[in-house]
């Protein structure tokens, strides 16, 4: 899974195999390892409590959550990608 930042947006490209784990295990997780031992991991979820997609940073992970309903219809037809904008409070959104 490749990760992809630019100011209020983050987008997640995954592979075929990646899609099809995150639909039958629930998650798909990323590494980048810095010196000094130090981590940063990035995870997406499939989580049937999730309404809509939403992201979320604790203790240097993280995580996108996405309805499992959701990501069963990516995974099941040609879409291509999951789009979503996460209202931050103040006007500001996370894409």
């Amino acid at each position: 899974m490749k990760l992809r930042i630019l100011d209020n947006s983050i987008r997640l490209r995954l592979t075929q195999t990646e899609v099809e784990t995150v639909r039958n295990d629930g998650l798909v997780r990323g590494r980048v390892q810095f010196a000094g031992s130090n981590t940063f991991d990035y995870v997406l979820e499939s989580s049937p409590a999730t309404v809509t997609p939403e992201a979320h940073v604790s203790n240097n992970v993280l995580t996108v959550r996405v309805p499992k309903m959701d990501i069963r219809q990516w995974a099941e037809s040609e879409k291509v990608s999951i789009e979503s904008k996460q209202n931050l409070g103040d006007g500001d959104h996370l894409r």
